[in-house]
């Protein structure tokens, strides 16, 4: 028994295609936001001129499964850039440690700006020493991190004030992100891609009638009379039990008034519910945007979650 996670591969293609005229870099870190890392790069990889992934052993994983594009690597330690070399990754640089050791070893590296985001590269402050720094040093590529559609404007603004203080001709940059597309040529593309691509489903297991302040789970009270279908799949397979989802049985939205470690209670009223009917988790009607601000979070959180006792399908 398990929860079952369907991926479109076919809707990430469609999805990739409507950036057409742009080059993309498509990220697949965190399994490619969850629909897998390996399936989605195979797939997308003749329509991308890259991939974004956060860790040295995710670029490794997509190395060893036949992926030749470039692959940026966003995080990594010292003791990585041997396999990094080996597997021939490009490595995000974003303090003078980071630069001085990609260069005494002749590794492929892009440098990355802080315009805001404050967690990673150089600020402004260090413009005239990376100047000077990467003077005669081969870059493929100058990026930032876009936070905040209020803050565009002067993010952009001062990623191209540093991009032509370094004067590095040639040289690619990449600034703009799903939610900024438009803006510019080149794009790192993530939720964008995975709209719609998604579909988590799962079972009944069990029925009951209560009855208003009875009890359902543990320590748990019925908001109110009625039936609760016990649905297969709990808090070790990614659903919240502090603020579960509502889910949609026989097309209806209901609300889930208690989530176990394998199964959570479903509230269903009088409607004819039977042991084995399918409830959808995530889908074209309960989709990662309407459930994110039915549960207070974002879209990311939706996607990323699904894990324990989940089967992945793919369809073409």
């Amino acid at each position: 028994m398990k929860i079952t996670v369907k991926i479109n591969l076919a809707k990430i293609i469609e999805n990739l295609k409507k950036y057409d005229g742009k080059k993309i870099i498509l990220m697949v870190k965190a399994d490619a936001y969850g629909h897998g890392l390996k399936e989605v790069a195979k797939a997308t990889e003749s329509l991308v001129e890259g991939f974004g992934v956060a860790t040295v052993d995710e670029g490794v994983t997509l190395r060893k499964s036949g992926i030749k594009s470039k692959i940026l690597v966003a995080q990594w330690l010292q003791d990585e850039i041997e396999v990094a070399t080996e597997y021939d990754l490009t490595l995000s640089v974003g303090d003078f440690v980071q630069l001085d050791l990609v260069k005494s070893v002749g590794r492929k590296a892009e440098i990355k700006v802080n315009t805001g985001m404050n967690r990673f590269g150089f600020d402004f402050g260090d413009t005239a020493e990376l100047s000077r720094k990467v003077e005669g040093f081969s870059l493929s590529g100058i990026y930032s991190h876009l936070f905040s559609l209020e803050a565009v404007k002067g993010q952009k603004e001062r990623f191209e004030s540093v991009v032509n203080r370094l004067n590095l001709k040639g040289v690619e940059t990449h600034l703009f992100s799903s939610s900024y597309a438009h803006l510019g040529d080149t794009v790192r593309l993530g939720i964008g891609a995975y709209q719609g691509a998604m579909t988590v489903t799962s079972t009944v297991v069990a029925v009951r009638g209560l009855h208003l302040g009875d009890n359902v789970g543990y320590g748990n009270k019925m908001p109110k009379s009625g039936g609760v279908a016990w649905v297969f799949g709990g808090y070790a397979d990614g659903i919240s039990r502090e603020d579960p989802a509502p889910v949609l049985i026989g097309g209806k939205l209901r609300e889930v008034v208690a989530v176990c470690m394998d199964t959570f209670a479903v509230y269903v009223g009088e409607d004819a519910v039977k042991v084995g009917d399918e409830v959808t988790l995530l889908g074209e009607d309960l989709d990662q945007n309407k459930l994110a601000k039915l549960t207070g979070t974002i879209p990311y959180v939706i996607l990323t979650k699904w894990r324990g006792r989940t089967e992945r399908i793919y369809q073409c």
